[in-house]
């Protein structure tokens, strides 16, 4: 499952690009690291948290299943959304799909 979509940039409660903010992953419902990946094919690891860039995107981050994401700044948690995606078929998000487009 891919997290967001390309493109996705995030901001301050200013609209200026979120730098220096970061995604954090866990297990649903758990404060338990959940690993995240560069690739589809879930072999390249992201690091956790993973950083937004300068422009306040985020890289490509790949999971499996659902998972808790904490977003924050340099100040503080900004959101905790829980739980995010599912398998296909579970009532979650879809599979990710390279021939899908938003």
């Amino acid at each position: 499952m891919r997290f967001g979509s390309i493109g996705t940039q995030y901001f301050d409660d200013s609209g200026n690009p979120l730098i220096n903010g970061k995604l954090y992953f866990y297990e649903p419902d758990s404060s338990t690291p959940k690993d995240t990946y560069a690739d589809v094919n879930l072999s390249i690891p992201n690091l956790n948290p993973v950083s937004l860039t300068a422009a306040g995107r985020q890289p490509n981050i790949f999971y499996s299943g659902s998972a808790r994401v904490v977003l924050t700044d340099s100040a503080g948690q900004l959101e905790d959304r829980d739980p995010l995606g599912g398998e296909a078929g579970t009532g979650g998000c879809p599979a990710w799909s390279s021939d899908t487009i938003n």
